[in-house]
């Protein structure tokens, strides 16, 4: 159920955060799905040392991408 979900995420060009223990394939799921149905894919690694501004600014340019390339009318 969730992996369909993330899939309608990515179909809809919307951000997905993913949170789990390390190395059980987070990254590679999404970089998969989205070779799969030719998306694009923005990754950013959660660590100790990240500030909120460092990822609000990732999820905001990951936002104004997806508005872009809904702009462009290059929806399925």
């Amino acid at each position: 159920m969730k992996l369909i979900l993330i899939y309608l995420r990515v179909r809809c060009h919307l951000p997905i955060i993913l949170m789990g223990e390390t190395g059980v394939g987070k990254t590679s799921l999404v970089d998969y799905l989205s070779k799969v149905i030719d998306a694009d894919c923005m990754t950013m690694n959660i660590h100790a040392g990240i500030t909120d501004d460092e990822i609000a600014r990732f999820m905001g340019d990951a936002q104004n991408r997806a508005k872009n390339f809904i702009s462009n009318k290059k929806i399925d």
